[in-house]
């Protein structure tokens, strides 16, 4: 069963008098549960399509249906409120607040029937049982980055997109990273799309696929 359905997607900007296409999807499928890599150049829409699927951003063109529901034609509010139901996000550039301590972070972030000893839990599953009380600006990249799957994790969703979780790792730290997000992924059955340039982590997923093939 297909849980994201892409059709005909696509997105353009304005310059001047002219409209720059600088994303184009024409057909995909994810299955439950399935864990399914993104790969392509930078600039080739990857992680426009990523903001699409997940309801941050809206097509030109086309529609998205996640979950049976078709997110392109929500409002913005219905879409926020289904994001923060369904979906987990997992940033690039991590998108923690600097001055909030790793514990405030992911406590933001917990669905309202989650207890703060959910947010310790999720902590101690992602190897930072003793970094609770740091604020984020002293911590690591992948002290960072852990913090960003425990803040993703916290709500336990159905689905999880991950934007590039490596990119800014040094390659053991990268490794430990993908190993937890292997991990949690089986403990909590759910679907995984993740975008990365990193073939050795593409060819961990169930499937890999280019945007080359998928704007064609």
């Amino acid at each position: 069963m297909s849980v994201i359905t892409v059709h005909q997607l696509s997105k353009s900007v304005h310059s001047g008098d002219s409209a720059i296409d600088i994303m184009n999807c024409q057909a995909l499928q994810v299955a439950e549960h399935e864990h399914l890599a993104i790969t392509g150049p930078s600039g080739s829409g990857k992680t426009t399509l990523l903001n699409m699927i997940s309801g941050i951003d809206v097509p030109t063109h086309g529609h998205v249906t996640v979950l049976g529901q078709n997110i392109s034609q929500l409002t913005e509010e219905q879409r926020v409120a289904f994001r923060d139901q369904y979906v987990g996000l997992i940033f690039q550039d991590f998108c923690l607040f600097s001055g909030l301590t790793a514990l405030e972070n992911v406590a933001l972030f917990k669905p309202d029937h989650s207890t703060l000893d959910e947010c310790y839990k999720m902590l101690d599953a992602v190897g930072m049982s003793q970094r609770y009380d740091v604020e984020v600006r002293h911590l690591s990249g992948g002290e960072k980055q852990r913090v960003g799957i425990a803040r993703a994790m916290v709500k336990k969703p159905k689905i999880l997109l991950a934007d590039e979780p490596t990119a800014q790792l040094d390659t053991k730290t990268a490794q430990s990273v993908m190993d937890l997000l292997f991990h949690l992924r089986q403990t909590q059955a759910m679907t995984m799309v993740m975008i990365t340039h990193d073939i050795r982590v593409a060819e961990r997923c169930d499937r890999m696929v280019s945007m080359e093939s998928l704007s064609s």
